[in-house]
């Protein structure tokens, strides 16, 4: 799992992975109790803004998304974090692709691209980016 692909799984379904429920919901944020301190808080200090799947613990003075909030959790680097990431889930994140329509003979024939003379590169910092 990579980076990209973690900042797409929502943090409320990690929370309830690891065991953490709702205490409440407002409009986008949802609250929860921290998973930092124990839990003997009357109210949960744990927000989470389901709009841009990001946290903040009011508790700690810390968040992030869900790459921070792994590391956080697990004294962990970024490597690690997604490891565990992907074994919670099975590195299976689901994605959503509308269907693109296939383009006519004649859109096929305007988009394609003609390559009338092909030269060498003498640039030398072209060059020096990919040699």
């Amino acid at each position: 799992m990579n980076s990209q692909i973690a900042k797409q799984i929502p943090i409320g379904e990690f929370m309830q992975k690891i065991g953490y429920q709702p205490d409440t919901v407002k409009g986008v944020f949802v609250w929860y109790q921290s998973p930092f301190v124990a839990s003997t808080q009357n109210t949960g200090s744990f927000r989470v803004d389901t709009s841009q799947n990001i946290w903040y613990d009011y508790s700690q003075n810390k968040g992030g998304k869900i790459v921070d909030l792994v590391m956080h959790l697990q004294n962990c680097n970024v490597s690690a974090a997604l490891q565990h990431l992907a074994g919670l889930f099975n590195d299976n994140v689901i994605f959503s692709f509308a269907q693109q329509k296939q383009p006519t003979q004649q859109e096929n024939q305007q988009n394609k691209i003609l390559i009338k003379k092909v030269k060498p590169l003498t640039n030398k910092a072209l060059l020096q980016c990919y040699f």
